[in-house]
């Protein structure tokens, strides 16, 4: 093997190798989401979590929700999760125990649990069903990791019975930006800024 392919496998091995910032950034957020489970009413879900009600991943930050959780940090300096952790450790952050594994889906896994609850629902005695989503986008720390803010969206689907046969619902839609400081005794809840309701 020559001193190239050598060099190329190296920088390949390196590349794949999370920095110290990195790693920094995913404890953080680890320690974070901690703290957000034990309390997930603050966040408005006052529930335990059905099936297929939380992605399997995060979602991906949209410019305009980044700029919402930068001008929550009130600050351009900031960092979030990067590519070997913001794929794969939703579901560990969130969930670290595993209590609620069923909760996760991949879109089209939620799309089927959509089906399967319409379909029961239509030869059920129920009048009424409901089907809830809950997104979370990375969080973003300022540069200390004194502050950090993630946004968040809840949607709500809802079927219902009528003289007429089943009609779906407007879904109701909120999303905010969920703000948290540390201080001696780690992370705590400090605000939340709504961006909208529909």
């Amino acid at each position: 093997m020559s001193i190239l392919q050598l060099s190329l496998i190296a920088l390949l091995l390196l590349s794949s190798i999370p920095s110290r910032a990195e790693e920094s950034t995913a404890r953080e957020a680890r320690l974070l989401f901690a703290v957000v489970f034990k309390d997930l009413e603050t966040l408005g879900w006052s529930e335990a979590f059905n099936a297929c009600e939380l992605p399997s991943t995060w979602t991906a930050f949209e410019k305009e929700t980044r700029q919402w959780v930068r001008d929550a940090l009130n600050s351009e300096a900031s960092v979030e999760l990067s590519a070997p952790y913001r794929n794969a450790e939703f579901q560990k952050l969130f969930d670290p125990t595993g209590e609620h594994a069923t909760a996760f889906c991949v879109p089209e896994m939620a799309k089927k649990n959509e089906e399967d609850k319409y379909i029961y629902f239509q030869s059920s005695s129920d009048s009424y069903v409901h089907i809830r989503y809950f997104i979370v986008t990375p969080p973003i720390f300022d540069k200390i990791f004194r502050r950090a803010a993630f946004v968040v969206s809840h949607t709500l689907f809802a079927f219902q019975k009528t003289t007429s046969g089943i009609k779906k619902l407007p879904p109701i839609i909120v999303v905010f930006v969920a703000i948290y400081e540390k201080g001696p005794g780690g992370w705590r809840f400090k605000e939340i800024k709504e961006m909208g309701i529909s």
